[in-house]
């Protein structure tokens, strides 16, 4: 298994200093439907407004609700020896799964290897991508205020062929406004 104590002080060395500001999620095809219901109230109200544009599913957007198990996130991060310079921001980084190649999100073991949709789970900071944790079953990220509520479900096969799995919880408190 990932050593899940390295894993949470990684997660929380580049989350703590996010700017909850800035903080984007994968538009979901209800996202989508939610924005184009805002927009379309919106232009009836004004007939004369400019319509804004709406994403497509995957693009990065404000969410237009709260940030509830959400699969991946982006953010950029106060930059300074305290992190509390809100001026001065990161590159925008992003936490996510990555399926393997094999693999389609749809609940079944694509690959047959016992794993269901395993996947990595990246980071990117700027063009850099690195991982982070490697058969990743499931990622799951939640803003409860100011606290980051991520849920990390990975699974591992011994040698016998046995699959083991664990899911990992960690809640780390964002700093910036």
């Amino acid at each position: 298994m990932t050593h899940t104590p390295k894993l949470a002080d990684r997660l929380t060395q580049l989350l703590r200093p996010a700017l909850t500001s800035s903080l984007r999620v994968r538009a979901t095809q209800a996202d989508v439907d939610q924005l184009e219901a805002i927009e379309a109230a919106r232009l009836a109200a004004n007939p004369l407004a400019t319509p804004n544009p709406i994403p497509e599913v995957g693009d990065w957007i404000v969410p237009p609700g709260p940030i509830t198990s959400r699969p991946g996130i982006r953010f950029q991060g106060a930059v300074g020896p305290v992190s509390l310079l809100p001026d001065a921001t990161t590159d925008p980084r992003t936490i996510e799964r990555v399926l393997d190649p094999a693999e389609t999100a749809n609940g079944v073991d694509d690959d047959e290897d016992g794993l269901i949709d395993e996947g990595t789970l990246r980071g990117t900071s700027g063009a850099t991508g690195f991982a982070l944790a490697l058969d990743v079953e499931a990622v799951s990220f939640t803003l409860n205020g100011k606290v980051l509520d991520v849920e990390v479900s990975l699974a591992r096969k011994d040698q016998s062929r046995n699959v083991f799995r664990s899911t990992f919880r960690h809640s780390i408190w964002l700093r910036n406004n």
